[in-house]
């Protein structure tokens, strides 16, 4: 999961970009759906962890994969 974590985390700085950009652009529909969308990858850590725990080999371990939120921007 900290992998996820890693991943998540430049997400969202690339998500915290967008967001400021629409603000200066006064795009409230879609700073709305950016804070959504930083809901979601906040998330996502907790959301995946039962499948992780799910994985009873390294092989499925290894071919797991987050399912990450669309990126509305």
């Amino acid at each position: 999961m900290n992998e996820v974590r890693k991943v998540r985390n430049r997400y969202l700085v690339k998500n915290d970009a967008d967001y400021t950009k629409a603000l200066k652009d006064r795009d409230t529909l879609l700073q709305a759906r950016l804070a959504e969308y930083a809901k979601q990858l906040r998330d996502v850590p907790a959301v995946e962890q039962p499948n992780v725990d799910a994985c009873t080999t390294p092989y499925q371990l290894d071919s797991w994969e987050p399912a990450w939120p669309p990126d509305p921007a």
